[in-house]
């Protein structure tokens, strides 16, 4: 009896490449016919651009969608995908692919397909970075102190004392990979992201020094850690990490464990744990999804 191959879809694979060059590489080793669904040019330089298309290349199948497509256009492609290609697993590579699957996971496994992605809720819950810090504190976990960025220069001083003071961290509420994110030491470089303030929501956060803790996280359907994966950050370029080791750590290991059951991750996901110098842990990510780095 021939054995059939598992059937994974992915997406969006565009801004991810990494990722997909990493599954191709282990394609054969898991004998998994690999599905990507994308944009053709999603806004990726043209040197990007080159690299995209010869991993696109390699993909066993490719399913282009149209820039203009809207949220719903873009969930019944996929839901059209499952049906047609009898599809055993779905796995989002970004916040926004996690969210619009999570979003129609109960239709997507009725046609058979296992959505590697948490409820809705939990979703939203987790993405937004001021719920989630809110959510957290709740709970007992610790978070670096946080506030909706100020609107307008008068605002600014009384955040920033609420906070601890001078250097605060400005990130997008609802940013991914840590993109727009900067640490500001003086007021006048804080006033000068005013204008990105007003355009869309950011978080300003307290800024605690010491090491960061990149946390991957294996769960079971039921939300189950399987396993945990600690990465130290050794080097960045701006927020974005080059460089890690890993290395194990019990306590880090069973505090992001507690975290990934409390927002019920399911699949691969990922948490960022900082370690002040102090020694004392703060959660100040969580990802509902795969990593870039894993």
């Amino acid at each position: 009896m021939v054995k059939k191959k598992l059937r994974l879809l992915v997406g969006i694979v565009n801004e991810k490449v990494e990722i997909i060059a990493r599954a191709l590489a282990a394609q054969n080793e898991f004998d998994v016919h690999l599905i990507g669904v994308g944009y053709k040019t999603k806004g990726l330089p043209s040197v990007m651009l080159a690299e995209e298309r010869k991993l696109l290349a390699k993909l066993d199948e490719f399913i282009e969608i149209s820039e203009e497509s809207g949220v719903c256009d873009i969930q019944d492609i996929i839901g059209h995908v499952i049906k047609e290609k009898s599809i055993d697993f779905v796995m989002p590579l970004e916040d926004a692919s996690t969210c619009l699957m999570a979003d129609r996971k109960a239709r997507y496994e009725i046609a058979g397909a296992v959505v590697l992605a948490p409820d809705y809720g939990n979703i939203e819950e987790c993405t937004d970075k001021l719920k989630a810090a809110r959510a957290l504190k709740k709970y007992g976990f610790v978070v670096p102190r946080s506030s909706p960025a100020p609107k307008k220069a008068s605002s600014i001083d009384a955040i920033v004392k609420i906070l601890g003071g001078y250097p605060v961290i400005a990130k997008p509420r609802l940013g991914s990979g840590s993109m727009d994110t900067s640490i500001h030491y003086q007021r006048f470089s804080l006033a000068a992201r005013l204008e990105d303030f007003l355009k869309e929501p950011y978080i300003l956060q307290q800024y605690v020094n010491g090491r960061v803790y990149s946390v991957e996280i294996v769960s079971n359907l039921q939300g189950r850690v399987i396993a945990t994966v600690p990465k130290l950050i050794l080097a960045t370029d701006g927020s974005v990490a080059t460089c890690v080791q890993i290395r194990p750590q019990p306590v880090i290991q069973d505090l992001a464990a507690r975290v990934a059951r409390y927002f019920g991750l399911v699949g691969l996901s990922n948490i960022d744990i900082l370690q002040g110098e102090d020694n004392q842990l703060y959660v100040i990510d969580v990802n509902p999804r795969i990593s870039g780095s894993i």
